[in-house]
């Protein structure tokens, strides 16, 4: 009796929603991880694996610990969400144009013969993420 009236709970369900969505994302993350490992072969996979780990390497300089102060300003401050969500969006894009210029600076120091792996490189870092979606709706 008591187990039908957790599961009727608005916070579990919300929590098995968010648990599902989350196993749903790592399996089919896992599922095209392995399909583009077999079609690229080692050789090309490897080169996408080095660009996405120059983006994993300065991703953590890009949203500049902003997500949890953001957050905090939304709850603080509703009323002025609007000038927050303007100051933190501007100082992510210059934090990630900035960041794909180091990126792609180092590649270009470290791989100098190399431009294939440059230019992989600089496209993996167009996806230095500026969004502050997950933010405005976590502090809702």
């Amino acid at each position: 009796m008591k187990f039908k009236m957790i599961l009727k709970n608005k916070e579990v369900k919300n929590a098995g929603w968010l648990i599902g969505g989350r196993v749903v994302q790592m399996a089919l993350s896992l599922i095209v991880g392995v399909l583009s490992a077999r079609y690229l072969g080692p050789g090309n996979y490897g080169l996408i694996s080095y660009g996405g780990a120059y983006v994993a390497f300065f991703s953590s300089l890009c949203n500049l610990g902003l997500n949890a102060v953001i957050i905090k300003d939304f709850v603080d401050n509703p009323d002025e969400q609007g000038q927050a969500i303007g100051s933190a969006l501007l100082m992510q894009f210059v934090s990630s144009v900035l960041c794909a210029i180091i990126s792609i600076a180092i590649s270009f120091v470290i791989d100098k013969n190399e431009p294939l792996t440059v230019m992989v490189v600089a496209l993996c870092s167009l996806g230095y993420d500026t969004g502050l979606d997950p933010q405005y709706h976590q502090s809702q």
